[in-house]
């Protein structure tokens, strides 16, 4: 099944104004998915997704982060 694009923030689109995209990734993490050969701990691969979770209204807007709130260009 195909889907729509999402629409962009913009006039025509209000609704999404108050809303923010958070990019963070907890790196190269020691799950089954890869066989337990990553380089992060559980605890630490989850530790930037649980700081932006709980980032208040004043959030930083279009950033992609890692743990240590390290910012990876994109």
């Amino acid at each position: 099944m195909r889907q729509e694009p999402a629409a962009p923030v913009t006039r025509a689109n209000p609704g999404m104004q108050d809303k923010r995209i958070a990019l963070v990734t907890g790196a190269f993490t020691k799950t089954n998915l890869n066989g337990f050969e990553g380089t992060e701990s559980v605890e630490d691969g989850s530790r930037e997704v649980v700081r932006v979770a709980l980032f208040g209204p004043d959030a930083p807007r279009g950033t992609f982060t890692r743990w240590n709130d390290v910012t990876i260009p994109w």
